[in-house]
């Protein structure tokens, strides 16, 4: 090696290799502060709304005549819906829509339409079959004996759906 030419020393080769790490770190640090750092230009944000939402609230009481609907899970478990808003002409399929409508909500399939309308499942829990449990209704203690959908309710009448094997 010539005279005049000279080496750097090693920790000279290390420094000038550790400064390109430097400054994109530094960079990337800028970056993220100029993202995530509080801003004061322009109008303060929303606060987040305090208390529950609409949906974690329940449906207030209805004013006026209502029905009650409940069921009979078969397992000592029970839920009811103690005022559902009652209008003239109303069935007991109008009762179990309003109570899935109302917060918290009743979950409920059927097939068929008016006379031929047949309860599938509630709540959850759907009919076993000829050999095992299914939901039958009774209005105000009497067994139904039409479609749900077409038994027609009464102001202040109590609908039980109940989870049996109809013995």
């Amino acid at each position: 090696m010539p005279a005049h030419e000279s080496t750097p020393p090693d920790s000279a080769v290390a420094a000038r290799g550790r400064f390109p790490l430097l400054v994109g770190l530094l960079a990337i640090l800028l970056a993220c502060w100029l993202a995530f750092a509080p801003r004061s230009d322009g109008p303060p944000s929303e606060p987040p709304p305090s208390g529950p939402s609409r949906r974690d609230v329940p449906s207030p009481v209805p004013a006026g005549p209502s029905v009650a609907l409940a069921i009979d899970f078969g397992n000592g478990i029970r839920c009811e819906y103690a005022a559902l808003p009652w209008f003239p002409g109303m069935t007991v399929g109008d009762a179990l829509d309003a109570a899935s409508a109302a917060r918290p909500g009743l979950e409920f399939a059927a097939w068929g339409r008016e006379s031929q309308a047949f309860l599938t499942s509630l709540g959850g829990i759907a009919n076993e079959g000829r050999e095992g449990r299914n939901w039958l209704y009774r209005i105000d203690g009497r067994p139904g004996e039409v479609s749900f959908r077409i038994a027609k309710l009464e102001a202040q009448a109590r609908v039980l759906w109940i989870f049996t094997t109809g013995e």
